[in-house]
């Protein structure tokens, strides 16, 4: 059954699955890693679509907060070499076990660009969580992204800097990411969106169980200890003020094991009154379901941030 619903000016839903469906069991480590690698396997999707004019850089630069060299990879619209004006720009954030580049690799993230004059950057985060370590101090990934990666890429590339042109997305473990950068420092962008996002991270210990050997206490400190409710998104929604939000997009599949948290991520965005859209359509935990959902969030980011039909 296909439904969409708007409720007043606050959220809307576009849904499309079984009551039963979505009920799948929790994998196993084994299963989890022989998922990734499957994915990790999957045939390369081209940087630029045949006469789409998207092209890609890659770049390395020298990160003073990290002190050590990261990567980042660019997608330019078609109009970037001719126009000489200024874009707005979408971080895209990769997931756990994934390289930067893997949205342009498992996606057709090329072709679906070509009809908008935005700007992509898909940088690198190793396994980080986008959080700031708790046990390893060098590892401050949050400070990374506002003290060193945006303004190079705002040296480097024509992208404009406003808030109101700027947007972040992500898959999975990107999802939470975004979702938190998203929720702790609205102004810094005007859309946000969650691609089947780890959204309980931070108290889910089934979860933690499935990522070892990676050690999630390292990373989040200690439970009740103050770095770990920093990245308690669930418990951070309470205490928003949705005058000062971006617009949220969230999508997951029907049958991905992270669904209910995804959909108790929706319910408390509804409950505090912040404008959201929630997708989902049959599929797991896959790059094939990101991929088919990929236009559907660039067209609420156009829409959102008033993007201009690419010329």
């Amino acid at each position: 059954m296909r439904r969409a619903l708007t409720i007043g000016l606050t959220f809307a839903v576009a849904v499309s699955w079984s009551p039963a469906r979505g009920q799948s069991q929790a994998e196993t480590p084994e299963q989890f890693y022989q998922r990734l690698s499957e994915q990790q396997q999957l045939p390369s999707a081209p940087v630029r679509s045949e006469g789409s004019g998207v092209t890609a850089q890659d770049v390395v630069f020298q990160s003073r907060t990290l002190d050590r060299e990261m990567r980042y990879r660019v997608l330019l619209p078609a109009s970037y070499g001719s126009a000489h004006r200024y874009y707005p720009v979408l971080y895209l954030l990769h997931g756990y076990m994934n390289t930067y580049y893997d949205w342009d690799k498992q996606t057709n993230l090329a072709r679906d660009l070509e009809k908008y004059d935005l700007i992509v950057v898909m940088p690198e985060f190793d396994n980080s969580f986008y959080l700031n370590s708790a046990g390893e101090p060098k590892d401050r990934y949050i400070t990374y992204f506002f003290r060193d990666l945006t303004p190079d890429v705002e040296r480097r590339f024509r992208a404009r800097t406003e808030t109101p042109a700027r947007a972040i997305a992500g898959v999975s473990m990107g999802g939470y990411g975004a979702m938190l950068w998203a929720l702790r420092y609205p102004q810094a962008f005007s859309f946000a969106a969650d691609f089947s996002g780890s959204i309980n991270f931070a108290r889910d210990a089934q979860m933690a169980e499935i990522l070892k050997p990676f050690d999630t206490v390292k990373l989040l400190g200690p439970d009740d200890s103050g770095t770990r409710k920093y990245g308690d998104i669930m418990a951070l929604v309470p205490t928003l003020d949705a005058s000062s939000l971006p617009y949220v997009w969230i999508t997951c599949g029907a049958d991905d094991p992270l669904l209910k948290q995804n959909l108790d991520f929706a319910e408390g965005l509804r409950g505090r009154h912040i404008a959201f859209e929630l997708h989902s359509a049959p599929g797991g935990h896959a790059w094939v379901y990101w991929d088919g959902q990929l236009p559907s969030m660039l067209v609420a980011l156009a829409r959102t941030m008033r993007l201009p039909e690419a010329r």
